[in-house]
C-alpha cells in the first residue's frame, strides 16, 4: 500500500470523527494529518548492520500501521463490493489484518470476477484465494460443514482440537477444562 493512500484514508476517517461531538478536545485535523504523515513516511530499519528506509507502504511493527491497514483494506473492501455485481452471495465476511474468509453461494466465475476487480483497484496490493467446498483454514480455525452448517473446529490442545459449533453439543463442551474454553 502505498503511504499517500494510506494517509488519505487516515484524514477520510478522521473527518469523519471530527464532525461527532465530543466531550474532549480534540486536534486540528491538519495538524493531525501531518503528523500521520511524519510516523509513516519515517521509519527507517537496521538489517544486517546496514540503515534502511521503508518507501513503500506502512512499516512492519509500526504503531499506527495496524490502524492504517485495517481501515484502508475496508474502503478497498468498500470499493470492491461496489463494482460487485453479485455481492448479495456473500453470505459471511471475515477479516483480520490481511486475511480474509468468505462464504460465497455463487458459481466460480462470480468468485474470479470479486478477484479480477480486487486486483485491479491498487496495483500493489495482489489478492489471491482457495476454494473449498468442505474444508478451510482460516487464522487458526478449521471452518467445514456439518450436515449443511458452516462449523469451526478451535485448537484447545496441542494433541487434538474441540469442535464448535451450532449444534450445541453440550456433552462435549462440559468436558472442556475452563482453562481451554475461554479460547471460544
Amino acid at each position: 500500500m502505498q503511504i499517500k493512500d494510506l494517509q488519505e484514508t487516515l484524514v477520510n476517517n478522521l473527518e469523519k470523527i471530527d464532525k461527532l461531538s465530543y466531550n474532549f478536545q480534540i486536534p486540528n485535523l491538519a495538524d493531525l494529518a501531518e503528523l500521520i504523515k511524519i510516523v509513516l513516511e519515517n521509519n527507517e530499519f537496521e538489517f544486517n548492520g546496514h540503515i534502511y528506509k521503508q518507501i513503500i507502504g506502512a512499516p512492519m511493527g509500526g504503531i499506527l500501521s495496524p490502524t492504517c491497514t485495517d481501515l484502508h483494506l475496508a474502503s478497498i473492501l468498500k470499493m470492491i463490493l461496489d463494482k460487485f455485481q453479485y455481492r448479495t452471495h456473500i453470505k459471511l465476511h471475515c477479516q483480520y489484518r490481511d486475511d480474509g474468509f468468505m462464504v460465497f453461494t455463487g458459481n466460480m466465475l462470480q468468485i474470479e470476477e470479486f478477484f479480477s476487480i480486487a486486483n485491479k483497484i491498487d496495483n500493489l496490493l495482489k489478492f489471491t484465494y482457495e476454494v473449498s467446498e468442505e474444508l478451510m483454514t482460516y487464522l487458526d480455525l478449521e471452518v467445514y460443514k456439518d450436515f449443511g452448517i458452516v462449523s469451526i473446529a478451535v485448537p484447545v490442545t496441542s494433541a487434538g482440537y474441540f469442535a464448535v459449533n451450532q449444534h450445541g453439543r453440550t456433552a462435549e463442551k462440559s468436558g472442556v477444562p475452563f482453562s481451554s474454553s475461554k479460547r471460544w
